[in-house]
């Protein structure tokens, strides 16, 4: 929530500056404090931007970042409502109050906030907002939503590799073999690659994946990668019981 990109400035500001830059350069400032964990100075310098300019939809916002870092969710909430009352269409703004719902288990006001969010086309970070549509889904038990709002996320930025697991996931969930195995296919290269590790559970679903398909050598792979890096773990506890029933 906090990595937008700054560019911070020193000095005194000068009385030939205009408002709106001067406005600018305070918020600057308090998004850069904010990321050090200066919340005092981040509140000073993000508070004299606002008196500047009353309706800056970005200072607003980066004040409701601060209040929700101190866990005042109510005055974080209607920061973030005064930012989009101040323009509508700053949809990182709106980003922010559909986490600080999703933060709170408001998963319908958060799902509502980030499909709103996804339509603004110009945004850069669209793909982070379909995968965050593809979970609140996913925890509402709406699986091929889910599956389709990851795809749409995917589709925008295809270097999501854990992206190609929770595919491979839910189409197994639904029964669909073959497309979670091509989502596990592309997991994999991504493991190959160095790019991230298996877990147990990505190991026991390739398994499971292989066992079907008839593949032995992958099945034969996998388990001796589950066993040498994860001897403990129930996934390969249940592999062991299963070679010995």
């Amino acid at each position: 929530m906090t990595s937008a990109c700054v560019t911070t400035t020193t000095g005194p500001y000068t009385a030939n500056k205009s408002t709106d830059k001067a406005a600018e350069q305070y918020v600057a400032l308090g998004i850069t404090y904010l990321q050090e964990g200066n919340l005092e100075l981040a509140t000073a310098r993000t508070k004299r931007a606002l008196e500047l300019r009353p309706d800056y939809a970005e200072g607003l916002a980066v004040m409701g970042l601060i209040y929700q870092t101190q866990e005042e969710f109510a005055l974080a909430e209607q920061h973030y409502k005064d930012a989009l009352s101040a323009d509508n269409d700053f949809t990182r703004g709106r980003t922010y109050l559909a986490s600080l719902y999703y933060k709170q288990r408001k998963l319908d006001s958060a799902l509502a906030e980030f499909e709103t969010a996804a339509k603004d086309i110009r945004y850069p970070g669209r793909s982070q907002v379909f995968e965050n549509i593809g979970l609140i889904k996913f925890q509402q038990g709406r699986i091929e939503e889910s599956i389709a709002a990851y795809r749409r996320s995917l589709t925008l930025n295809r270097d999501q590799p854990s992206l190609y697991l929770k595919l491979a996931e839910l189409f197994a969930s639904l029964q669909d073999y073959q497309q979670a195995n091509k989502y596990y296919e592309n997991f994999r290269e991504s493991v190959r690659a160095g790019v991230l590790l298996h877990t147990p559970a990505s190991l026991e679903l390739g398994i499971d994946l292989a066992r079907r398909s008839g593949d032995d050598d992958t099945v034969s792979s996998l388990k001796l990668v589950l066993r040498n890096l994860y001897p403990n773990s129930p996934e390969n506890q249940r592999e062991l019981a299963r070679e010995n029933s």
